[in-house]
């Protein structure tokens, strides 16, 4: 549904939702976790979808649309890779930070951060113009105002 709709607004602005989502999301998630009654628990994680899946719907497309096609399997690729070396380490940042505060805050603010960053490589990500079948430019590139 998301890979839908960022074909019809622009993957730029319903990536951008999502993490804008993600980061909104950050502290409710963990408030309901810390709850540990089941249907809050069962709620927090059906949400957390719903919000990972604004991103990854279109994230495939954004990512492919991001490199000229002589350099775009090798771009896609190292930037999925770099990213695991980056993001790889998040549960054990995760960890630390439940243990030496003893609440899941310091996880919530890191999140928050983590989507800051998000947000300032998106809005820092080239814009492309790929021509579609149509002549017409595709959408990808909505969130340039």
């Amino acid at each position: 549904m998301f890979g839908h709709l960022s074909d019809r607004f622009g993957r730029r602005l319903i990536y951008g939702i999502g993490i804008v989502c993600t980061g909104l999301y950050a502290f409710p998630y963990f408030a309901l976790l810390d709850t540990r009654s089941s249907g809050l628990v069962l709620l927090a994680i059906v949400v957390s979808l719903i919000v990972h899946d604004i991103m990854y719907g279109p994230q495939a497309a954004l990512i492919a649309e991001s490199f000229g096609t002589n350099i775009r399997y090798s771009g896609a690729g190292l930037g999925y890779q770099l990213a695991s070396v980056i993001g790889g380490p998040a549960p054990l940042i995760a960890a630390a930070l439940l243990q030496s505060t003893g609440t899941s805050v310091g996880i919530s603010w890191y999140i928050v951060l983590c989507s800051v960053i998000s947000l300032i490589a998106l809005l820092l990500m080239p814009r492309r113009t790929v021509p579609a079948s149509s002549g017409s430019p595709t959408t990808s590139d909505r969130l340039e105002a």
